[in-house]
């Protein structure tokens, strides 16, 4: 019985290791998971909201559009990438390869701060988006000792352009 005793017990503890190594890292990539879908979903459903504010890159106003005024409008967001995509993005960078689960963060950080900048406009009256720029910014705390970076990966995305509200009959 003795040694019956010893292997339960080993058992026991390899369980117990199990869940408290591995455990928490799936538990994050659950949680990381669950939220990144909720996220997906605003975002689609806002940008179908949004889709009639016209967005563009270029310098000049949309031919056929009068404009009455302009103003500059901006969406501002930060994002930082749960536990697993941290933990994960480590593994890969010592193995090499794309980083696929920060490339993801980046797209929401930018379609929010997208979503972000036509919401302002919006509620300005503006229908038309020109000269639109994306600006990013490394938030890591930066140590004395040889410039190197600390803390969590956290990035700020800095959407802006210019708003321009139309004359009556100079919708697209």
């Amino acid at each position: 019985m003795g040694e019956a005793a010893g292997v339960i017990w080993a058992l026991l503890y390899l369980l117990f290791a199990l869940v408290f190594s591995v455990g928490p890292i799936l538990l994050f990539f659950v949680i990381g998971k669950l939220v990144e879908r909720s996220h997906y979903r605003s975002l689609v459903r806002r940008e179908a909201a949004l889709k009639h504010i016209v967005v563009t890159n270029l310098k000049q106003v949309p031919s056929g559009v009068t404009a009455t005024s302009s103003f500059l409008v901006t969406g501002d967001v930060v994002v930082a990438p749960d536990y697993f995509k941290t933990w994960w993005a480590g593994i890969k960078t010592l193995i090499g390869g794309r980083l696929g689960s920060l490339v993801t963060l980046m797209e929401r950080a930018r379609r929010e701060s997208l979503l972000r900048m036509k919401e302002q406009a919006e509620a300005q009256g503006a229908r038309f988006i020109i000269n639109v720029r994306f600006e990013t910014a490394n938030l890591r705390r930066v140590s004395g000792q040889g410039n190197q970076q600390q803390g969590a990966a956290m990035v700020e995305m800095l959407c802006y352009g210019t708003a321009i509200k139309g004359s009556a009959g100079s919708e697209p």
